[in-house]
């Protein structure tokens, strides 16, 4: 005879649950593994997108310091006064010439008093930076910023300027030659990882002395989900995985309901317990008053600790379950908030890859 709350019934809702959480533990398992494939995806485009940043800025900072090196030494105003002509029809050969004379004269003629080779080399930067390559001049300042701090002795050309410039009264600041360094430094670390890049190596050395770069990854993952998170004018309702047709926000709504659900049978084994209690309370009671118990309170009595053990087994199932659920709650939660960044700072968004 079938009893409310016979040990049956708690078996079946265990092989419930565990069916139930054996499919969740496979849709969950896919679920990380396409993840990992969309996390993978923009970590690669936030890389690239670090490295165009990166480059932009240097490139912007390369322009203006070799326009200020050009200031500071005093070889603007030598290239404008050696200009033979103006714009496309000025002689450049003959300009070329007149400022290597000038630079190799002394310098009460407005000169430097270096050697030809010398004087060929710098005119030939001056000119590439007006040109837009300023990698000739910023090498410059790079030697002559390495000779000032160490002192070496082998011969550049740097390292003559460093020991010549202060005798005709023309004083570089160290602090800007510091900065060309840096600047140098900057492009022939990104030209690297941009290699590296290419190779399939997307972590992006944190050395490169750049304002964007000076925060630890998780700093700034942290700063950037707080933007995306924060960000009211950003939907997602048309971005929706390319296999299930579904957006991160239906996903984060069904582990809610999954969760609510779970809960809910909690409660019910909660009540099973209380149940299981009273009904053995009842029949203790008749028992000890002295009245005869019938066949199926005496298999209720033997059943009960029983039962009381495998609702209290399931509890702890259901509450693992839900442990499990708000996990990977969370990790689709932070997906999306990549997913708005993706948005904010690309102006669009492309379907996402599988998650």
């Amino acid at each position: 005879m079938a009893e409310p709350y016979d040990v049956l019934a708690s078996l079946n809702r265990m092989l419930e649950s565990e069916e139930r959480r054996e499919q969740n533990r496979l849709q969950s398992s896919l679920a990380l593994m396409q993840y990992a494939q969309q996390k993978r995806t923009q970590d690669v485009q936030l890389a690239g997108q670090r490295l165009e940043l990166l480059q932009a800025a240097n490139t912007q900072m390369m322009s203006s310091q070799s326009q200020a090196f050009l200031d500071d030494s005093g070889l603007e105003g030598i290239y404008l006064s050696t200009l033979k002509g103006t714009g496309e029809d000025g002689d450049q050969s003959a300009s070329v010439d007149a400022m290597s004379k000038l630079l190799q004269k002394a310098p009460k003629k407005g000169g430097w008093n270096i050697p030809k080779d010398a004087a060929d080399k710098i005119v030939g930067a001056v000119y590439a930076s007006k040109a837009g390559n300023h990698s000739g001049i910023l090498n410059i300042g790079k030697e002559m910023y390495e000779y000032a701090q160490t002192g070496h002795g082998h011969n550049t050309l740097g390292k003559n300027l460093v020991i010549q410039l202060p005798k005709i009264g023309i004083d570089m600041s160290v602090d800007r030659l510091g900065q060309v360094y840096q600047t140098v430094s900057n492009q022939s670390n990104i030209l690297k990882e941009m290699f590296d890049f290419g190779q399939g190596d997307y972590d992006i050395d944190p050395s490169i002395g750049m304002d964007i770069m000076s925060a630890s990854d998780d700093e700034l993952q942290e700063s950037l989900a707080k933007v995306a998170e924060e960000s009211t004018d950003v939907s997602l309702s048309d971005h929706k995985s390319m296999i299930t047709g579904r957006t991160l926000g239906d996903d984060v709504k069904d582990f809610d309901d999954q969760i609510s659900q779970l809960s809910n049978e909690i409660e019910g084994q909660f009540q099973d317990i209380e149940n299981n209690k009273n009904q053995t309370r009842m029949i203790t009671a008749k028992r000890e008053q002295g009245i005869a118990i019938s066949e199926a309170d005496q298999q209720w009595l033997d059943r009960s600790d029983k039962m009381k053990s495998l609702a209290e087994t399931e509890i702890q199932n259901l509450n693992s379950q839900i442990k499990d659920l708000k996990e990977e709650k969370i990790k689709y939660k932070k997906a999306e908030a990549a997913t708005k960044l993706d948005k904010l700072t690309s102006g669009y968004a492309t379907d996402y890859m599988p998650y």
